[in-house]
């Protein structure tokens, strides 16, 4: 069986300026959890949803980091600095969905395969990687892709849903 038996044809792709908050509506609208990243014509990254988690999970290490030094400077009350904390932290958090975009969380140098090599390659490529998608090419240019659900899918004997 060929990688292009099993891939999804129907690519949803996005640009690396897309703001987060809006490829997760995207992702959601879909039933998705990651797509290509298309710049000018060429593939330039893949963004999935543990690339966001990845991305959001540092800031909120780094503003621990922040809010621990002053609370060691001002010494005030641990209970008021963790009420203020948790909605400083949400408020960060919705604030970066909205102000961070595609390019700064996407991972760069995405796995790819062609269409002719054999499906079981792209389960490899997979596992060897440790990514839940590979994206098909031609060339340069993306024609669909394989996702760890697709080789699922597969294995079951189960065609894919319309």
């Amino acid at each position: 069986m060929r990688v292009a038996d099993i891939m999804s044809t129907d690519l949803y792709a996005v640009a690396p300026d897309l703001p987060l908050s809006e490829l997760e509506w995207e992702l959601s609208r879909r039933r998705i959890s990651g797509a290509p990243v298309i710049e000018d014509g060429k593939l330039v990254g893949m963004i999935s949803r543990a690339d966001i988690v990845r991305r959001l999970g540092f800031s909120h290490a780094m503003s621990q980091m922040a809010l621990d030094y002053y609370r060691q400077l001002e010494g005030t009350d641990e209970g008021m600095l963790a009420e203020d904390y948790e909605k400083l932290r949400d408020q960060t958090l919705g604030s970066q969905l909205r102000t961070l975009h595609v390019r700064d969380a996407m991972t760069s140098n995405p796995v790819t395969i062609g269409p002719e090599a054999p499906a079981k390659a792209a389960a490899e490529l997979m596992l060897d990687r440790g990514v839940h998608r590979v994206i098909v090419v031609v060339g340069a240019e993306p024609v669909g892709l394989v996702s760890s659900f697709d080789l699922i899918r597969l294995l079951a004997d189960r065609p894919a849903p319309p």
